[in-house]
């Protein structure tokens, strides 16, 4: 069981420094990222609560945290008591292509691979990391300027079922 939480955070860790970008961080325990770059509504936490993410991925988690850097946001949810499995969900509400193309290229360097999504948005790609039995799957998908991703236990059609609905809330 210790080990299992170990490798869950080293996992959640690894994601949440991929996910959360390069540069100063602002920390915003609001929750709010400004517009999505469309003129819709704001990515916030508030778009995706703990229940949605049960709904959607299965996963009993707790509020999520939140972490702001320019147009992103990174909400981390918590395994709520008695459950295991980090969430991390990325907003980026001002990439584009090149961006997303950056943000792919950067499992590279991690020395991760990625695979096509077909489908799904304009672009999508997933990856998945797996130590002593846990794989932790991720998910990214762009949809005009905003591009979303999410790390979690949960399917990749699960963890295109949440990111579905953000893209509607968000349009």
């Amino acid at each position: 069981m210790k080990i299992r939480i170990i490798v869950s955070l080293v996992a959640a860790t690894a994601a949440t420094a991929l996910l959360a970008g390069c540069g100063p961080k602002a920390t915003d325990n609001s929750a709010n990222s400004g517009t999505n770059g469309s003129g819709g509504k704001s990515a916030s936490c508030d778009l995706a609560p703990a229940s949605l993410i049960k709904q959607t991925l299965g996963m009993d988690v707790t509020a999520p945290t939140a972490d702001t850097n320019d147009s992103v946001l990174v909400c981390t949810y918590s395994p709520a008591g008695g459950a295991s499995g980090t969430v991390i969900l990325r907003f980026d509400t001002a990439s584009s292509a090149q961006q997303y193309k950056t943000t792919r290229d950067g499992y590279a360097t991690q020395n991760m691979t990625t695979t096509d999504y077909p489908g799904f948005g304009d672009e999508a790609y997933t990856s998945s990391i797996s130590a002593l039995n846990i794989t932790t799957n991720t998910l990214d998908a762009r949809k005009g300027a905003v591009e979303m991703q999410v790390s979690s236990h949960a399917s990749f059609d699960q963890e295109r079922a949440l990111l579905q609905k953000l893209f509607d809330a968000l349009s």
